[in-house]
């Protein structure tokens, strides 16, 4: 099977997908779905293809916020590797250290720093990802 196959059969997929579970298509890029839904293989044959790895759904969301979101530390990992920016923010302002840090993704959160996350950019009503933390693993590593 050749590469355009393969990835016009991910495309096929992810529209069915899309579908059956409601999720208005053209509001989420195919690489927000295959992360959402943790499809490994998918999002490496995506971003081989030159998907935007930076686009936005229709709350501003990268595919970097839903992996951290989801504590999809595999995803997560591959993003920032592949070049993700760490500090985008989406509608309420929140970055993928806030869902990373709010939902006690140590790991996340940790990978994100080294990758130059910034630990000092609040939402919309104010709160740091330590103020989200959900943890004191996670509250000590952005206090550090």
């Amino acid at each position: 099977m050749t590469r355009t196959v393969f990835l016009l059969m991910v495309t096929i997929v992810l529209l069915v997908s899309s579908c059956a579970t409601g999720t208005s298509f053209g509001t989420m890029t195919p690489l927000h779905e295959a992360v959402r839904d943790g499809m490994q293989d998918e999002v490496v044959a995506l971003i081989d293809a030159g998907a935007d790895i930076d686009a936005r759904d229709e709350e501003g969301r990268t595919a970097l916020h839903y992996a951290c979101a989801n504590g999809d530390t595999t995803l997560g990992f591959l993003l920032i590797n592949s070049g993700a920016d760490t500090n985008i923010q989406d509608d309420e302002e929140r970055t993928a250290l806030y869902y990373a840090s709010e939902n006690c993704y140590t790991d996340l959160a940790e990978a994100l720093l080294k990758a130059d996350a910034s630990r000092d950019i609040a939402d919309l009503n104010g709160r740091l990802p330590i103020d989200a933390a959900g943890c004191e693993d996670v509250r000590k590593l952005l206090s550090d």
